[in-house]
């Protein structure tokens, strides 16, 4: 804990980013700037920028290595893993990710998933650890036992592998066969202009506002996406005190730990067969469970959460491992 207090070398540390960003952050490397300036660093996010750095800390996709192989200090690639979207022209796709993975520095991944598709698509052995995307650690929600209305957080961006309608319709479901208890669904990210499915009355859609704080009045977070890296609203939502319902595919399982429920929906777990094949269906009467399962114990899994997040998903603890690679 003596290195959050003093910095006997301070760095001057660049984290690039790609302007994008996520529910609670304004991009996602905000995460990490913040982090190293509670240690007493000089950190900086910006797409590719020579400032003198001593580090360059490269996020995910947010840039390639002919833009950073020129700028002054050590060079990391946090790994999310390598890009599966298409059916063709693998390597040729992933050219990006083959050039970082190869040059910089040092590589860390951002789950257990990410390094293997990485490592066994790229056809590279690079070692590197697990080091989590995580969020600040504030433990903001409070919310009381759920009845008879359960509030339940979700973010998304309309894509079919979020599995958003999925969710949308087992939500409808399970309110099909509740006669006492409602359960409302709050969708982050989406844009309530899209086309949606499911009962207007439970499914409500925030777009990208910055009424974040619904998530304090949320009982948990529910994310059963297909083969997403690492799902940074997960460890987000984590950091706001939120147990996690999610499925057994991609990072999610990495990120979560016991912190929530990790559903056996993806009857192909194999990595080796994760790329290169349809979503699979997913049974929805198992993720009702997996809710009805959660709200019966709310109380262990909260805890649960946050000794995890105090533990090892938080952006400081993230930011320490980053800079002993160095």
């Amino acid at each position: 804990m003596l290195h959050f207090i003093l910095c006997k070398n301070r760095m001057k540390i660049l984290v690039t980013n790609r302007g994008g960003g996520h529910l609670t952050y304004r991009k996602m490397s905000q995460k990490p700037v913040e982090a190293f300036k509670r240690m007493g660093h000089d950190a900086y996010s910006a797409p590719v920028a020579d400032i003198g750095q001593d580090l360059t800390i490269i996020l995910g996709y947010s840039t390639n290595w002919d833009q950073v192989k020129n700028l002054p200090g050590k060079k990391i690639w946090w790994c999310h893993g390598a890009n599966w979207s298409t059916h063709s022209n693998f390597k040729n796709e992933n050219k990006q990710v083959w050039d970082l993975i190869r040059n910089c520095d040092a590589v860390a991944y951002q789950s257990e998933f990410a390094k293997h598709m990485a490592q066994k698509f790229l056809e590279f052995n690079r070692e590197g650890p697990i080091i989590l995307n995580a969020a600040k650690a504030e433990f903001t929600n409070h919310s009381q036992r759920p009845e008879p209305i359960v509030n339940i957080a979700t973010a998304a961006v309309w894509r079919d592998w979020k599995r958003l309608k999925d969710t949308e319709l087992i939500i409808d479901k399970l309110n099909e066969g509740s006669e006492w208890t409602k359960y409302h669904l709050w969708v982050y990210g989406r844009d309530p202009a899209e086309k949606n499915y499911g009962n207007p009355n439970f499914n409500h859609y925030l777009g990208l506002s910055n009424d974040f704080f619904k998530y304090d009045d949320c009982h948990f977070y529910i994310q059963i996406s297909f083969n997403d890296f690492s799902p940074a609203t997960v460890g987000e939502a984590m950091a706001k005190g939120l147990p996690i319902l999610c499925g057994n595919s991609g990072g999610s399982p990495d990120i979560v730990g016991d912190a929530g429920i990790i559903l056996d929906i993806d009857p192909y777990i194999d990595y080796s067969m994760n790329c290169y094949r349809d979503l699979p269906k997913i049974d929805y009467q198992t993720v009702i469970t997996g809710i009805l399962t959660m709200c019966n114990s709310l109380d262990g899994f909260r805890q649960r959460v946050k000794n995890r997040v105090m533990s090892v998903a938080n952006s400081d603890v993230s930011a320490k491992q980053l800079l002993d690679l160095v």
